[in-house]
């Protein structure tokens, strides 16, 4: 298990930023001042110390908070490779899953949003506490975007103070 002081040995971490860069040279192929880490084919961004490799964002969590989050860690603006502390947030199961990714089915191009075919009408619609939530049907899909954004803001937990 790494320990929290090797962690701050052979790595820093920018908060404004959420990148890692090698302050020890671990490996004839990191040079000290480096970026850490290479993105995966599912969008994090992994580091590897000690042949250990470990999620940017658990990393960044113990970095900060001196122990590895028990939780599961959501990247609240749903961009996983933004591993800044103030865009992490510990979540259970349900709240991992509602701030989940855009559907690759998904037509509309926009999160809680699809079109009504019988009403002609854009849909909004959004997940809390397991049940689905009808916002409304709007003649255009911005409208019903800015449903779906106002619900996020009132029932999902979003840090303020991360701004990018």
């Amino acid at each position: 298990m790494l320990k929290h002081s090797d962690l701050l040995d052979c790595l820093k971490y920018d908060l404004n930023t959420g990148i890692f860069y090698w302050q020890k040279q671990l490996s004839k192929r990191i040079l000290i001042g480096d970026i850490a880490g290479s993105k995966t084919d599912k969008g994090y961004k992994l580091i590897s110390i000690n042949n250990i490799k470990y999620r940017a964002h658990h990393l960044a969590w113990f970095y900060i908070n001196g122990i590895f989050s028990k939780t599961h860690l959501d990247h609240i603006n749903n961009d996983r490779m933004d591993n800044r502390i103030c865009n992490l947030r510990e979540a259970n199961t349900k709240q991992n899953s509602e701030n989940k990714v855009l559907d690759f089915k998904n037509k509309s191009g926009l999160r809680g949003v699809c079109f009504d075919k019988k009403r002609n009408k854009w849909a909004s619609f959004i997940s809390h506490n397991n049940k689905t939530i009808a916002l409304g049907r709007f003649e255009f899909k911005e409208d019903a975007y800015q449903a779906y954004i106002q619900a996020v803001n009132k029932l999902h937990t979003h840090n303020p103070l991360c701004q990018k």
